[in-house]
């Protein structure tokens, strides 16, 4: 009788088993707005990642309106997925739209953007410290020891992968005292006139700044021609003709198959968050799946 209920109890593990692995994750993702070339190929990713698995992938684009990303996030939950990604398009109002998926205990991932003062689940994101870091040596490969200005743009929401990029990059221009910096919300094209580097720490912003020299360019207006970096990705930037350009391009593609795959594996209770990196954003330490950038130099 003993085998017999060993038999039994195996008979049962390997079913449980076979129906955790054949069991369909359905899984919500919302965007918060790019560019047309990034969205193409973050929505290619997840789509080519759900069908290599058990994966149901719902997802919507903001285009950066946060009352379109609020009713869209409703539409997503009512869809009851097992786990919600999103790229918040405001992070000061995380906790309206995110926080009452939380309370009905849908694990919420936070993606890219990130909102300073929401404990997520999981993030899967750049290392936005390393980005700030990458940006400062980017700096000081380039005039070391010369006495620059440096204009440095962090837009005007503020984000928690805002003041990661931002703690880094001073953390290593502050070490030169040759170094002056100026920290802006927005573009302002006087003080552009007088600055020998630019940092944009979000694509919006870099593409801002590129535009505000072409239109310096076209009205008369000298400038140093400045050294720009900011976060973007290559493909937007081709078409752009200016040539002291860097970008740390965050590789789509990539980024989205990683969402999908640590989604995945989070709702269905794989995911060994003890086991993998953490990060602080604000006052929370959160486990984190890095997604790989590079850094490049658009022909």
């Amino acid at each position: 009788m003993r085998y017999v209920w060993f038999s039994i109890i195996i008979l049962l593990t390997i079913g449980c088993d076979r129906e955790r692995e054949e069991r369909t994750v359905h899984i919500a993702v919302s965007l918060a707005g790019t560019d047309a070339y990034a969205s193409t190929k973050y929505i290619q990713a997840i789509t080519d990642a759900a069908e290599d698995g058990n994966i149901d992938v719902i997802w919507r684009i903001a285009q950066w309106d946060h009352e379109l990303q609020n009713r869209q996030i409703d539409t997503l939950f009512a869809e009851m997925p097992d786990i919600i990604a999103v790229e918040i398009t405001d992070p000061r109002r995380a906790d309206e739209i995110l926080g009452p998926i939380q309370q009905q205990e849908i694990p919420v991932v936070g993606f890219n953007r990130l909102a300073p003062s929401f404990q997520y689940d999981l993030i899967v994101s750049p290392d936005y410290y390393e980005i700030g870091n990458e940006l400062a040596e980017a700096v000081v490969e380039r005039y070391d020891s010369r006495e620059i200005n440096i204009l440095l743009l962090y837009g005007s929401v503020f984000s928690g992968q805002d003041s990661l990029i931002i703690e880094s990059f001073l953390s290593v221009i502050e070490e030169y005292d040759n170094f002056t910096v100026q920290k802006k919300e927005t573009v302002q094209k006087e003080l552009l006139q007088d600055s020998n580097a630019a940092i944009a720490i979000d694509p919006l912003l870099t593409r801002r700044l590129v535009q505000s020299i072409t239109e310096m360019d076209e009205a008369g207006m000298e400038h140093r021609s400045p050294f720009i970096a900011g976060i973007g990705e290559k493909e937007s930037f081709t078409m752009i003709d200016y040539d002291n350009l860097l970008l740390i391009d965050r590789q789509q593609y990539t980024a989205g198959t990683l969402l999908v795959n640590a989604a995945s594996d989070y709702a269905r209770g794989e995911f060994r968050h003890l086991e993998g990196p953490v990060i602080q954003v604000g006052e929370y330490m959160m486990p984190v799946v890095y997604t790989p950038y590079r850094v490049v130099y658009p022909d």
